[in-house]
């Protein structure tokens, strides 16, 4: 009997509540021991007779209403690899009611089609939720990882990392956190060659957690429930009622795929989070509110095998390297890479903080001692006169220069080092194989040019339209900020000639320059939450094929906005407030003298106030919704702690999956951090000479914040998918754009803002924008050339991993030596088809 029948047939006055409690078929399967890679039967057809093998378990939940909810979930944590979470029916309204049932029952096509794929799933009830607990068996990890072509290691293919000179070693024994690290060579991994990889022997360690999530993740929002809505409309012997399902998942022309996102979307469940792997920085949060640890159930526990733990001693200390390579493994190479840049900018930035430093203090001595001091003014009104002046002084075309030519190198050594890192990771061509969004439809079937296969096509001109409706949505919102902008340059106008003359000169620089950069902060931020939705909205509906050409072009229109929602106000202080007259003659906006003092404060404040709010969200806000969401639940937590016996582990891991639940979701973390350092780099490159010390504040709110990151992560956060990418994507294009402008906006800078520059007309301060730009692009390039994209080291161990690979599966000799297979599947003689297909490539040469 179908689920869609069990469900027509229940009573109505119980039907909600008994729905949630119906069995999944087929049955459930609890894996009990992992001897090969072909001990779990996928064909659910042969589930009694592998009952009868011993080597599997198998739990029936269709008689009661409780059973489904008192399943055996795995006691090892390491054997969940999905969390589903979603609300209890429990309502009265008709309408209400009707779309519960239809949550309902698309939770059950999706469980009944996670069970098709081979996924093992358990229920458990805490309160008002259900936890959809989801293990993955070994065999369909490995034929999902055959599917994207997963790069695994290889065995006895490891390359322990030398020193190479002395400054690498003195670093190594002092800094370093990556110490007696082996790094493997990878290849895809193809079922028929198991044994060839890292592990083979062993299920349990062969994938990493972070791997196993990722997998099932990728099969989850595969999971398309349209094909079990089209068996219901091919069924025509009995009265099938459609209409309980969603109206979108059974028209005919319903292109898109209806998996894990489509459920999350409809809220079907609210929330979807792999489980952090069990350490003692969740014992200590947890003892410290309910003054009891509970206990670790990973089996065999040590501190040495907990990588949180060791993650938090050697990632959140305030010196020493970032341990790239154990969050590349435990978060996935997105966020690694993330860390990886953001680490290099702050260590590339302690240059440019000396030399702003040098600069400034030149300026300081040259502003105290220069004779331009008035008489008769006043003390403070005399020192910030000096401090203004010490901020643009004779050395300020030096520093530009300089910062200009950073750039270039920081982006090329940034490159050099991207790639080093992508080929130790195997994620060199991963954009190549990458396979397309779930998301993404097509209009029509057309033929692969490359492979010859019937693939879904989305028409260009279709597409075209689209981004051309998103841009225009894009022009609206410029305009609106430049609207914004405008007000709060016409309120510093207004101030500034009906206000100030009856003010000291203190009360107005708070009045003016301070307040109005203040409300230009504020109005920053409340447009950055508006666009963003909508920007994530507009990506949506312009269909990527890919989740790299998704991601690219969010960023690039959440960039967009923020690049003139960040930078306009600074655009016309620096270059249009001299000469651009508002409202009436009597209202006139000036800087009185120099405008590159305004210039700075106003880079000064945007600096501090754009990371200031996110510290006291992520610190302040993090620990009170943890400290109060643990608070309500401190009576369970209590009283669990005080009747845990050995004989109640399974209670410990729902307790363990209730905890993570509480925790706040991390999203796409990358994107937000990412937004906030571009943005500051682009205060550093695009006003440099305005602001010698922005370096300084950079390096302190960066260095501070991935400490905070760090801890946010590891402690306070749900582990996000550990999500493979090839590089920073599309932010090193922006990265090199900022370094572009940053060249045009410092020469004018210079000649026409500085007052250095006050001493040539305007002639000859066009001569000077020519003469800068022309000699810092001719700078950029020979830098450019100069540095290679590539290290040698790195291009001759990619001929070398190419040749070893070749050598490993290619050379008789070493085939014949691996007598041991996992199992006869997918092949009866692993040797016997490699003599084959060697005897074949011999035929073919000889000939």
């Amino acid at each position: 009997m179908s689920i869609l029948r069990k469900l027509s047939a229940a009573p109505k006055e119980k039907q909600t509540d008994e729905i949630i409690t119906l069995s999944i078929r087929p049955l459930n399967v609890t894996v009990t021991d992992n001897k090969s890679i072909n001990d779990v039967d996928l064909d659910p057809s042969n589930a009694h007779e592998a009952q009868n093998r011993g080597s599997l378990k198998f739990v029936d939940a269709s008689n009661k209403e409780d059973d489904i909810y008192s399943q055996e979930i795995p006691v090892d944590l390491k054997h969940i690899d999905f969390v589903l979470v979603h609300k209890t029916a429990a309502t009265t309204d008709k309408d209400e009611d009707k779309t519960s049932k239809q949550l309902i029952n698309m939770r059950e096509a999706f469980e009944k089609k996670m069970t098709s794929e081979g996924l093992v799933i358990y229920k458990r009830k805490a309160s008002d939720l259900v936890f959809t607990i989801i293990h993955c068996p070994f065999k369909r990890l490995c034929i999902e990882a055959e599917k994207v072509k997963l790069q695994l290691p290889l065995k006895d293919m490891g390359i322990k990392q030398t020193a190479s000179g002395l400054i690498q070693s003195y670093t190594n024994k002092y800094l370093e956190t990556e110490k007696n690290v082996v790094k493997f060579i990878c290849t895809p991994f193809i079922m028929k060659q198991f044994h060839f990889f890292e592990n083979h022997d062993d299920p349990d360690t062969f994938f990493m957690t972070a791997i196993r999530s990722l997998l099932v993740h990728n099969i989850l929002i595969k999971c398309d429930i349209r094909s079990e809505i089209e068996k219901l409309e091919e069924d025509k012997e009995e009265n099938i009622q459609l209409e309980i399902f969603e109206p979108d998942l059974i028209k005919v022309q319903s292109l898109h795929m209806k998996g894990l996102n489509y459920m999350l979307m409809k809220k079907a469940y609210i929330q979807c989070f792999p489980l952090h792997e069990e350490s003692q920085l969740d014992t200590m949060y947890t003892g410290s509110i309910l003054k009891k640890q509970l206990p670790i159930l990973t089996k065999n526990y040590t501190e040495e095998n907990d990588i949180r733990l060791q993650l938090n001693k050697e990632w959140t200390t305030m010196f020493g390297y970032q341990p790239i390579w154990k969050i590349r493994c435990y978060f996935g190479e997105k966020i690694a890479f993330y860390f990886a840049w953001a680490g290099m900018f702050v260590t590339t930035l302690w240059v440019p903080m000396v030399i702003g430093w040098v600069v400034f203090s030149y300026g300081l001595y040259q502003s105290f001692t220069s004779p331009l001091k008035k008489e008769g003014t006043e003390d403070e009104v005399d020192v910030i006169n000096s401090l203004k002046r010490a901020f643009d002084n004779k050395a300020t075309p030096i520093f530009a220069l300089f910062m200009c030519c950073w750039g270039t190198i920081f982006l090329e050594v940034w490159k050099q080092h991207s790639s080093r890192l992508a080929f130790e990771w195997s994620v060199e061509s991963f954009e190549y194989d990458e396979p397309k969004r779930p998301q993404f439809y097509g209009t029509k079937i057309v033929k692969d040019p490359v492979t010859e296969e019937e693939v879904w096509f989305y028409p260009y001109w279709l597409r075209a339209i689209k981004f051309f409706a998103s841009g225009t949505v894009l022009f609206f919102m410029v305009i609106t900020v430049i609207a914004s902008v405008s007000g709060i340059i016409v309120y510093r106008v207004i101030v500034s000639v009906d206000f100030c003359p009856k003010m000291n000169g203190k009360e107005c620089f708070l009045l003016t320059s301070v307040t109005s950069s203040v409300l230009n902060a504020l109005s920053i931020t409340i447009l950055v939450h508006i666009y963003d939705k909508l920007a994530l909205y507009l990506t949506e509906w312009e269909n990527h094929r890919t989740q790299t050409d998704y991601d690219n072009a969010l960023i690039v229109k959440l960039f967009a906005f923020r690049f003139v929602n960040s930078y306009s106000s600074c655009f016309y202080i620096a270059f249009l407030r001299e000469y651009v007259g508002i409202l009436e003659k009597d209202y006139v906006d000036t800087c009185h003298g120099s405008c590159m003092s305004q210039l700075t404060v106003q880079i000064m404040v945007l600096i501090i106030t754009s990371m200031v709010p996110k510290f006291l969200i992520d610190i302040g806000y993090t620990i009170v919704r943890s400290v109060f969401l643990s608070f309500g639940m401190c009576d369970r937590f209590t009283k669990a702690a005080q009747v845990l016996t050995d004989n109640e582990e399974k209670d410990q891991v729902l307790l363990y999956i209730e905890k993570e639940f509480l925790k706040r979701d991390a999203g796409d973390i990358t994107l937000s951090e990412f937004t906030e350092k571009v943005i500051l780099y682009g205060y550093l490159m695009i006003f440099a000479a305005s602001f010698p010390l922005a370096p300084m504040f950079v390096i302190g709110l960066c260095f501070f914040d991935m400490r905070l990151d760090a801890s946010r992560l590891l402690r306070f956060y749900k582990r996000p998918v550990a999500h493979i990418s090839q590089n920073i994507g599309i932010w090193y294009a922006i990265l090199n754009f900022l370094n572009i402008v940053g060249v045009t906006s410092n020469a004018f800078l210079i000649a026409f803002t500085s007052s250095w520059g006050q001493q040539f007309n305007t002639m000859e301060k066009l001569i000077v924008v020519i003469i800068f730009e022309h000699l810092v692009f001719a700078l950029k390039f020979f830098l450019a050339v100069l540095i290679p994209d590539e290290s040698f080291s790195v291009n001759l161990a990619k001929k070398r991993k190419k040749y070893v690979v070749q050598q490993r599966f290619l050379m008789e000799e070493d085939l014949s030596k691996k007598q041991e297979r996992i199992d006869t599947d997918p092949v009866d003689d692993l040797n016997k088809d490699t003599e084959n297909v060697f005897k074949q490539r011999s035929g073919v040469e000889m000939t």
